[in-house]
């Protein structure tokens, strides 16, 4: 119940209320990503995410994980392209 009128209400922004990925990209040198399900994927030149209902493909050189944890992974070198498939 707590759930669903969270889920309706306007006062909490739609990525947190529907559990929606969230990718924050600085520049081609950095990508954070949010409410991401897991890593399918890591090397230098290529970085896979699983998000709810997509993969997320992180491709460019020097790929790196700087940091990550349940909530957000953060990805650094020289990324060149971010693109969505869906599964």
């Amino acid at each position: 119940m707590l759930k669903k009128m969270i889920s309706n209400s306007d006062a909490l922004p739609k990525d947190i209320s529907r559990d929606v990925s969230v990718a924050l990209i600085n520049g081609s040198e950095q990508i954070k990503v949010q409410n991401f399900n897991g890593i399918l994927k890591y090397g230098s030149d290529e970085i896979v995410l699983r998000l709810k209902k997509q993969r997320m493909f992180i491709r460019g050189r020097t790929l790196d994980i700087k940091y990550y944890n349940s909530d957000e992974v953060c990805i650094c070198g020289n990324i060149d392209s971010v693109a969505y498939v869906g599964e």
